[in-house]
C-alpha cells in the first residue's frame, strides 16, 4: 500500500508539473499569435507555430512518463498493469 500511494504522488506531482509547463507554454503561444494580429509582423505568427509544435512534441505519453519519472522496476510493472488503479 504504501508503494501504490508513493507512485500516485509522483504521478501526480508530474501531472501538476507538465500542467504548468503546458499553460506557460499556452500563454506564450496565445501571446504571440495575438502579437501577429496586432502588428501583421510575420515573426510572430512564426513563434507562435514554433511553440505550437513544440507543445504537440511534448504531448504526455506512457514511455516519456516511466522515462522522465525514473520509475524503479515495481513502480514501472505497477504502473503498465491497467487493470489496477494507483
Amino acid at each position: 500500500m504504501i508503494k501504490r500511494n508513493s507512485l500516485s504522488k509522483k504521478v501526480i506531482h508530474y501531472q501538476q508539473t507538465c500542467m504548468v509547463r503546458y499553460a506557460i507554454l499556452d500563454v506564450a503561444t496565445v501571446f504571440s499569435a495575438i502579437a501577429f494580429m496586432l502588428s501583421r509582423n510575420v515573426f510572430y505568427l512564426v513563434i507562435s507555430l514554433l511553440l505550437l509544435l513544440y507543445l504537440i512534441k511534448l504531448r504526455p505519453t506512457k514511455g516519456k512518463l516511466v522515462e522522465d519519472l525514473v520509475l524503479s522496476k515495481e513502480d514501472r510493472l505497477q504502473f503498465e498493469n491497467e487493470d489496477r488503479p494507483l
